[in-house]
């Protein structure tokens, strides 16, 4: 069986949901995630066939996934602190806070305020 979901998607509960339906019981015997957003199996190589050319930067994945907030130079510090920061962006569950051209943050953000569910330290 194929499904083609939006995450938060419970396939395992879909087999059991239909197995019920059906009377009959239902589970999994494989699951294989093939789709995030816009990134497939497809495009990806093994492990044994990395460089440093092939890696897509984070900031460009995140912001394929995730809408965007860019962080001023104090957020940036006080994201990187984990401290909240306020914001004008509508409510997201996630969002990716970008600073320059770095990844700096995933975040939610609720009323105003962005709060940090993981942060990636700057070297």
């Amino acid at each position: 069986m194929t499904v083609d979901c939006s995450s938060g998607t419970y396939i395992r509960a879909l087999a059991r949901d239909i197995g019920s339906a059906l009377d009959c019981g239902g589970h999994l015997t494989a699951l294989r995630r093939t789709r995030v957003g816009s990134l497939s199996v497809e495009d990806a190589c093994s492990v044994d066939d990395i460089s440093v050319e092939d890696l897509i930067p984070a900031t460009r994945i995140a912001s394929e996934l995730f809408p965007v907030l860019t962080a001023t130079d104090t957020e940036a510090v006080d994201i990187g602190h984990g401290k909240k920061v306020a914001t004008t962006s509508p409510d997201a569950s996630l969002v990716a806070i970008v600073h320059g051209d770095r990844l700096i943050a995933i975040a939610s953000v609720s009323k105003g305020v962005a709060r940090v569910v993981t942060g990636f330290p700057h070297d």
